[in-house]
Protein backbone atom coordinates (compact mmCIF):
# COMPACT_ATOMS: atom_id res chain seq x y z
CA UNK A 1 0.00 0.00 0.00
CA UNK A 2 1.60 3.32 -1.09
CA UNK A 3 1.41 6.19 1.69
CA UNK A 4 1.78 10.11 0.91
CA UNK A 5 5.41 9.18 1.61
CA UNK A 6 6.17 7.42 -1.41
CA UNK A 7 4.15 9.79 -3.79
CA UNK A 8 5.79 13.00 -2.58
CA UNK A 9 7.03 14.89 -6.14
CA UNK A 10 5.18 11.78 -8.58
CA UNK A 11 2.57 12.46 -11.31
CA UNK A 12 0.47 9.50 -11.81
CA UNK A 13 -1.26 9.31 -15.45
CA UNK A 14 -3.61 7.13 -16.50
CA UNK A 15 -3.07 4.11 -19.12
CA UNK A 16 -4.63 3.68 -22.00
CA UNK A 17 -8.47 2.95 -21.43
CA UNK A 18 -11.54 3.65 -23.20
CA UNK A 19 -13.48 5.97 -20.79
CA UNK A 20 -16.52 8.80 -20.74
CA UNK A 21 -18.66 10.24 -18.55
CA UNK A 22 -22.16 8.39 -17.69
CA UNK A 23 -24.87 10.47 -18.26
CA UNK A 24 -27.36 7.96 -16.60
CA UNK A 25 -25.81 8.78 -13.23
CA UNK A 26 -24.93 12.33 -13.35
CA UNK A 27 -24.88 15.47 -15.78
CA UNK A 28 -21.73 15.21 -18.50
CA UNK A 29 -20.23 17.88 -17.12
CA UNK A 30 -19.61 19.74 -13.98
CA UNK A 31 -19.99 18.92 -10.61
CA UNK A 32 -21.21 15.30 -10.33
CA UNK A 33 -19.94 13.75 -13.49
CA UNK A 34 -19.84 10.23 -13.11
CA UNK A 35 -16.67 8.64 -15.18
CA UNK A 36 -17.01 5.09 -16.28
CA UNK A 37 -14.19 3.07 -17.99
CA UNK A 38 -14.18 -0.58 -19.67
CA UNK A 39 -11.02 -2.72 -19.01
CA UNK A 40 -10.98 -5.74 -20.69
CA UNK A 41 -12.25 -8.62 -19.04
CA UNK A 42 -8.94 -11.93 -18.19
CA UNK A 43 -11.06 -14.41 -19.40
CA UNK A 44 -9.74 -18.48 -18.72
CA UNK A 45 -10.15 -21.05 -20.94
CA UNK A 46 -13.70 -22.34 -19.39
CA UNK A 47 -14.55 -18.56 -19.53
CA UNK A 48 -13.84 -18.13 -23.26
CA UNK A 49 -15.51 -21.38 -24.41
CA UNK A 50 -18.52 -19.97 -22.64
CA UNK A 51 -18.08 -16.14 -24.00
CA UNK A 52 -18.26 -17.70 -27.07
CA UNK A 53 -21.29 -19.25 -26.84
CA UNK A 54 -22.86 -16.94 -25.01
CA UNK A 55 -20.91 -13.83 -26.18
CA UNK A 56 -21.60 -10.60 -24.18
CA UNK A 57 -18.99 -8.19 -23.50
CA UNK A 58 -15.44 -8.53 -23.39
CA UNK A 59 -15.32 -5.11 -21.27
CA UNK A 60 -15.96 -4.60 -17.55
CA UNK A 61 -17.77 -1.61 -16.94
CA UNK A 62 -16.23 0.36 -13.96
CA UNK A 63 -17.91 3.32 -12.56
CA UNK A 64 -16.71 5.98 -10.55
CA UNK A 65 -18.46 8.02 -7.58
CA UNK A 66 -17.99 11.99 -7.91
CA UNK A 67 -14.63 12.30 -5.96
CA UNK A 68 -12.46 8.82 -7.88
CA UNK A 69 -13.79 10.78 -11.09
CA UNK A 70 -12.04 14.27 -9.68
CA UNK A 71 -8.71 12.33 -8.60
CA UNK A 72 -9.15 10.03 -12.60
CA UNK A 73 -9.22 13.43 -14.52
CA UNK A 74 -6.10 15.16 -12.36
CA UNK A 75 -4.25 12.20 -12.86
CA UNK A 76 -3.03 12.97 -16.79
CA UNK A 77 0.55 13.74 -15.68
CA UNK A 78 0.64 17.24 -15.11
CA UNK A 79 0.01 17.66 -11.55
CA UNK A 80 2.03 15.89 -8.76
CA UNK A 81 0.82 13.90 -6.17
CA UNK A 82 1.30 17.22 -3.68
CA UNK A 83 -1.04 19.63 -6.33
CA UNK A 84 -3.19 17.10 -6.46
CA UNK A 85 -3.84 17.03 -3.19
CA UNK A 86 -4.12 20.70 -2.90
CA UNK A 87 -6.93 20.37 -6.00
CA UNK A 88 -9.00 17.82 -3.85
CA UNK A 89 -8.86 20.13 -1.09
CA UNK A 90 -9.82 22.73 -2.67
CA UNK A 91 -13.42 21.10 -4.00
CA UNK A 92 -13.98 18.94 -1.22
CA UNK A 93 -12.90 20.58 1.81
CA UNK A 94 -13.59 18.58 5.60
CA UNK A 95 -15.21 15.50 3.21
CA UNK A 96 -11.86 14.48 1.85
CA UNK A 97 -9.60 15.22 5.08
CA UNK A 98 -7.46 14.00 5.90
CA UNK A 99 -6.52 14.39 2.23
CA UNK A 100 -3.23 13.09 1.66
CA UNK A 101 -3.68 9.99 2.86
CA UNK A 102 -7.30 9.59 1.27
CA UNK A 103 -5.99 10.78 -1.98
CA UNK A 104 -2.75 8.12 -1.45
CA UNK A 105 -5.51 5.36 -1.24
CA UNK A 106 -7.54 6.36 -3.97
CA UNK A 107 -3.97 6.70 -6.51
CA UNK A 108 -2.93 3.28 -5.04
CA UNK A 109 -6.14 1.84 -5.75
CA UNK A 110 -5.58 2.92 -9.56
CA UNK A 111 -2.87 1.75 -10.04
CA UNK A 112 -2.73 -1.98 -8.32
CA UNK A 113 -5.70 -2.37 -11.26
CA UNK A 114 -3.51 -0.89 -13.87
CA UNK A 115 -5.37 2.05 -14.40
CA UNK A 116 -2.90 5.00 -13.77
CA UNK A 117 0.65 4.59 -13.56
CA UNK A 118 2.87 6.62 -11.26
CA UNK A 119 6.20 8.54 -12.76
CA UNK A 120 8.76 9.59 -10.62
CA UNK A 121 9.75 12.58 -13.05
CA UNK A 122 6.97 14.47 -15.09
CA UNK A 123 6.39 12.25 -17.79
CA UNK A 124 6.47 12.66 -21.67
CA UNK A 125 2.87 10.89 -22.52
CA UNK A 126 2.43 9.49 -25.63
CA UNK A 127 -0.74 7.44 -25.05
CA UNK A 128 -4.17 8.75 -25.35
CA UNK A 129 -5.20 9.71 -21.81
CA UNK A 130 -8.58 12.21 -22.86
CA UNK A 131 -11.75 10.03 -22.91
CA UNK A 132 -12.58 7.81 -26.25
CA UNK A 133 -14.85 5.44 -26.58
CA UNK A 134 -14.83 1.67 -26.84
CA UNK A 135 -13.98 0.40 -30.53
CA UNK A 136 -17.30 -0.75 -32.41
CA UNK A 137 -19.15 0.22 -29.09
CA UNK A 138 -21.78 3.47 -28.80
CA UNK A 139 -23.60 3.96 -25.46
CA UNK A 140 -26.54 6.42 -25.94
CA UNK A 141 -25.53 7.25 -22.30
CA UNK A 142 -21.94 7.55 -22.53
CA UNK A 143 -20.66 10.94 -22.80
CA UNK A 144 -17.05 11.35 -24.63
CA UNK A 145 -15.15 15.24 -24.34
CA UNK A 146 -13.99 16.63 -27.73
CA UNK A 147 -10.38 17.09 -27.47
Amino acid sequence: MLTPNDLVGCYPVRNEIPWGYDTRRGPPSGEGRIAILFTPKNFGRIEKLVHRILGGSKFLRRPMDPLMTIVWELCDGTKNFEEICIELDSIFKEDIAPVKERTATAIDGLGRNGLIEIHVDKPNINHKISSHKLPEQNFEWLHIEEE
